[in-house]
This record gives structure tokens, sequence and C-alpha cells, in this order.
């Protein structure tokens, strides 16, 4: 005879969180499984949400990589800092604010950002308008916005596929992270399907 049992994703969670060097491993490992058990019962269902341990493997070692960056930081505020930067570039918009309330009541008293800014990390400040007026866009805040949300998920997966209505600034996106991404020296491999 062969039994299965579901893993228990924040023990998994609290072990990788240790591995990492995060002193209070059982609690934030308790809470991003707590944060991404509730999403996926509360959040739309999408193809491309993904709320398995997969994930949560993903987020942390983005975590991870993160408090190597700042080993001072606090380990609660890091990690509220990168579920919110892992997960608010893939949800649709009438998902996005609810995320962020389960954010906010898992991690108490935390504000996660809401105001729709990003910070496109590779790329050094005001290198962006030369590429969009070169390509006779205009660098309005939606599309920096879309380029610096593609640059998060770039930074964090292998592929990514863009989806989204016509017209939503998709290919420009793309076109002018390429370019930014190219003009630093890097390759830059692109496939339409």
């Amino acid at each position: 005879p062969v039994a299965f049992t579901a893993p228990d994703e924040g023990v998994v969670c609290e072990v990788l969180l240790q591995a990492k060097g995060f002193d209070n491993a059982a609690d934030l490992g308790r809470k991003v499984a707590e944060v991404y058990a509730v999403a996926a019962v509360t959040l739309s269902r999408q193809a491309h949400y993904d709320w398995s341990l997969h994930s949560i493997k993903g987020v942390v070692a983005r975590a991870g990589m993160a408090l190597l960056d700042d080993p001072e930081a606090d380990g609660e505020v890091l990690l509220a800092g990168v579920l919110q930067e892992a997960n608010v570039t893939r949800l649709t918009v009438e998902d996005v604010a609810t995320f962020q309330t389960i954010l906010g009541d898992v991690f108490v008293g935390m504000r996660c950002k809401s105001d729709g800014s990003w910070q496109v990390q590779a790329m050094p400040g005001g290198m962006l308008d030369p590429i969009c007026s070169s390509m006779g866009l205009v660098p309005a805040r939606e599309l920096l916005g879309l380029v610096g949300q593609l640059d998060e998920l770039m930074e964090a997966r292998q592929s990514v596929a863009i989806l989204g209505p016509p017209a939503s600034a998709k290919s420009s996106a793309l076109r002018v992270l390429a370019a930014a991404v190219v003009g630093q020296g890097e390759r830059v491999m692109v496939r339409t399907v």
C-alpha cells in the first residue's frame, strides 16, 4: 500500500526561512502559508495564479536574497515586502486590493505599497525616458509602472508570459525593458507565441 499526505506548508516554509537566516522562522513560516491559503480561497480563479508550495519556495528564495543584501532588516517587514512584490505583479487589477488586505491582516500593522508605483531595479534613474522617446512613446507613469512590474517578474523568474487585454501596453513595456537591458550590455531573448 502507498499513502500520500499533503505537506504542511507552514512547517516547510519555516525550515526554508530558517535555512535562509530568518530569526523568527516559525512565526513567519506560518504567516506565509496563511497568506497563500487565504489568497487561494479568496481571490478570483485565474489560470496563471499559483498558490502552491512551488510558489512559496520562490518567495522564500527571494526573501533570502533580500536578507543577504540587508542583514540588519526586520525579517517580518522584509518578508511582507517580498510577498507584495512577488505576487501583486501577477494579480488582476480587481484582486490587488484584496491581496493587500490579506497581507495587512496577516502581517498586522504593516502597510503595503498601494500607490501602484514601481522602481525599475536594474535601471539607473531616468534611463527609461530617452528610450521611450526614441520609440515614439510617452514615458507615462502607467507605462513605466508596467516596465517596472515586468522587470521585477524577470528578476524572480526564468520566463514570463505577458497577458492582458488589447491595447494595454504589453508590447510597449516589453520593448522598453528589452532596450534598457540591452543598453546595459546584457543579452535579451524574446519569443512571441
